[in-house]
């Protein structure tokens, strides 16, 4: 009974923990000696753990490629016409490339993992998340732009935010693509959206990352959307856009299973895009956010629709001063231009974080995506459109 008081004791734990500690650092020390001996990177010396998770890595997020290739191919053994689904990279293309704005046409796409179980949905002609065949009428209710949740990561197409409003008898064109930011949006709408008719066109701005996306886009072919005469002609070129996507997914299979054989794995991003602060986004990319909210905002007027804006934020998704700054500027530019809004607050978000998001963040999972749906459904066909709600 001595023994075990003295083994509790407060200060024989502490010299306990203190001595463990001391020992975890020698051992580390070692082996990053050793490691650097053999491998002479100072970089990686830095510490053997480092070296280990940089070599772990590639090989977690290839093991999770590996599964959704391997699903596509064993679909495609099956008869399917699958294909996963892409947001362009310039990298990856020549630079004569078209700049791709949707996943291939008239296929299964392989979307994301969720619960283990891989979403899956039919694109449509353009190869947006679409019922095929809608885009005859060319006639809607509504018109969404917007990234990954508009397009509904990984749920079915009953729990998406078009879905939900379809549900409600309202017909709905939808451009949302995971990954894409301001200047996406704007380039859908440009290519895509103006070949429509609507009376409603809503924008959804996810403060979570869209001023990081704005950065990296605008170094690409995106940025020439600013100017009012630039367009792809995406929508005369249907079936170009389509074959010379299909011949580029079709090799990036064949390249990673080149890859998976030789046990070659390309690295991984550390973060995408340039880094930004706050000094930068003050100065240089909400002026540039808010340029591209008024050219949304006068190609919606050129076709005679409302343009309404949902603001999405994330209680525990990157710099919050950011997130609150990207929706300041929002707001400011929706009431000087007389643009019905409705916000989803961190505060709204973080009362109902367990119910509405899923586990892997920062998407809603299905009863979220619902909820948060017929919220914003209720605050778009409410008699009195032009009331800015803040919840």
């Amino acid at each position: 009974l001595n023994w075990i008081n003295r083994l509790i004791d407060p200060k024989s734990v502490k010299i306990t923990i203190f001595l463990t500690l001391l020992i975890l650092f020698v051992l580390e020390a070692i082996s990053s000696i050793a490691y650097f001996q053999k491998n002479r990177s100072i970089v990686q010396s830095i510490s053997s753990t480092v070296a280990s998770i940089q070599w772990l890595i590639p090989r977690l997020k290839s093991e999770t490629k590996e599964e959704k290739y391997t699903t596509i191919k064993k679909l495609r053994k099956e008869g399917a016409n699958v294909y996963p689904s892409y947001l362009f990279e310039p990298v990856f293309h020549d630079p004569d490339s078209l700049y791709h704005l949707a996943n291939v046409p008239n296929s299964l796409i392989i979307l994301c993992d969720s619960n283990e179980i891989y979403t899956q949905f039919i694109s449509d002609e353009l190869g947006f998340r679409n019922p095929l065949g809608q885009i005859g009428n060319r006639i809607f209710d509504y018109m969404f732009i917007g990234d990954s949740f508009v397009e509904g990561a990984c749920v079915d197409n009953e729990y998406t935010f078009a879905g939900v409003f379809r549900e409600k008898e309202k017909t709905v064109f939808n451009m949302g693509k995971g990954g894409s930011g301001p200047l996406f949006n704007l380039a859908t709408l440009v290519e895509y959206g103006t070949k429509m008719q609507t009376k409603n066109v809503i924008w959804f701005v996810f403060t979570g990352n869209d001023l990081q996306d704005l950065r990296e886009e605008k170094t690409s072919l995106l940025g020439r959307y600013i100017n009012n005469e630039f367009s792809q002609d995406l929508w005369d070129r249907k079936e170009e856009v389509s074959n010379e996507l299909k011949l580029f997914l079709d090799n990036e299979i064949d390249l990673f299973e080149q890859r998976n054989n030789q046990n070659s794995f390309l690295q991984p991003e550390v973060d995408y895009g340039p880094r930004i602060d706050l000094v930068d986004a003050i100065h240089k990319d909400l002026p540039l956010l808010k340029k591209i909210a008024k050219k949304i905002k006068n190609i919606t007027d050129g076709f005679d629709a409302n343009l309404k804006i949902v603001i999405i934020n994330h209680p525990r998704y990157r710099n919050n001063k950011i997130q609150k700054l990207t929706s300041e500027k929002i707001k400011e530019f929706s009431i000087e231009n007389n643009v019905s809004f409705i916000e989803f607050t961190n505060e709204y978000l973080s009362d109902h974080w367990e119910e509405y998001y899923n586990a892997k963040e920062p998407h809603f999972n299905s009863f979220g995506y619902k909820k948060i749906a017929e919220v914003i459904h209720e605050w778009a066909t409410s008699e009195n459109q032009k009331n800015n709600v803040i919840l």
